[in-house]
């Protein structure tokens, strides 16, 4: 009679636990969906006075970019599950006085992936690419997460590429290095944990569940709009893309490569950064030897928190015509 007891009264725990868990998911979801932003939201729809390019990949792989303003050039990379138009309210702000470029990365958007899959080091060529084709000259390169962990590869593949194209590179909210302690793992085993090629990944529906996962990207300064637009991006990703990028996530370390390589680099990091923490982007700045720019409050998704800052920071980057001797 005890043991019955017991396990009555156990199921009753797990049973209140749920519900309240399940109350906790829907008043968080509600508020969120409630939270807007007037000085940001208007600037996070898509401009839609665009170019658009369509290159040839080196792997018989598709590469889509927009191009609006006029100015000095910008090339902004977004990261894993991303599009061009993650960027929208940075493109607004910088094209009032910058030639402003924005690609889908491989796999992502309008951009299709050739042989070679998402790697690292495809999407550096990718960047070779793009400057090459289009003869940009003088370019501040932005890279934020992943698109930033590739920029670091760009300049140890493609050093030439770099030294005749590229004056200034910024690495948003990023790493040199595994975002696990454990340093990189075998593709097998990485393979086996993450479950590559297994098909099956979250939906991300519009629930409160979604709004309330997807908060976790964010700091203080997250809105509906913010939130709903990640959630459309990370909805239409596919999972051969998903799959390829987290196996090439979880292999990524250069930080020997970068390693007393001085270039002429900033480094912004937000204190609020679940996904790669603060330390990474400390790390990076001492091993490129450069600026680092710490936003106070802001989360991963820097471009749609506080686009107006980070916009202030690429033009201060982009303005450093001179390389560091």
């Amino acid at each position: 009679m005890k043991l019955r007891n017991l396990l009555l009264g156990a199921t009753a725990v797990a049973g209140v636990a749920t519900v309240a868990a399940a109350v906790g998911v829907r008043e968080l979801g509600q508020r969120i969906a409630r939270t807007t932003r007037p000085d940001v939201d208007p600037l996070l729809e898509p401009p839609t006075d665009l170019h658009h390019h369509m290159l040839n990949s080196h792997d018989g792989g598709a590469i889509h970019l927009t191009e609006t303003g006029n100015g000095p050039p910008v090339l902004l990379l977004h990261g894993v599950t991303l599009q061009w138009w993650v960027w929208s309210a940075v493109i607004r702000l910088l094209s009032e006085d910058h030639r402003v470029f924005a690609w889908d990365m491989r796999g992502h958007g309008q951009s299709v992936a050739g042989t070679d899959g998402v790697t690292m080091e495809a999407i550096a060529t990718d960047i070779h690419t793009v400057l090459t084709s289009l003869q940009i000259t003088g370019a501040t390169v932005v890279g934020h997460s992943m698109g930033g962990m590739a920029l670091g590869r760009f300049p140890l593949d493609h050093p030439d590429t770099f030294a005749n194209h590229v004056s200034h590179l910024c690495f948003v909210a990023t790493s040199s290095g595994p975002l696990v302690p454990t340093g990189p793992m075998h593709p097998k085993l990485v393979r086996s944990v993450l479950g590559y090629g297994s098909g099956w990944r979250y939906p991300w529906a519009d629930s409160n569940l979604s709004r309330t996962l997807l908060r976790w990207a964010f700091g203080a300064k997250y809105s509906a709009r913010s939130v709903e637009d990640l959630r459309v991006l990370m909805s239409e990703v596919s999972n051969e893309t998903m799959d390829e990028s987290l196996l090439a996530l979880a292999l990524f370390d250069i930080t020997e490569g970068l390693e007393g390589v001085n270039l002429p680099a900033t480094v912004v990091t937000g204190t609020s950064d679940r996904v790669t923490p603060m330390h990474h982007g400390v790390k990076l700045a001492e091993l490129v030897d450069g600026d680092m720019e710490v936003v106070h409050g802001i989360g991963h998704q820097v471009m749609q928190e506080d686009p107006h800052l980070l916009s202030e920071i690429i033009r201060a980057a982009a303005s450093r015509r001179e390389r560091r001797p």
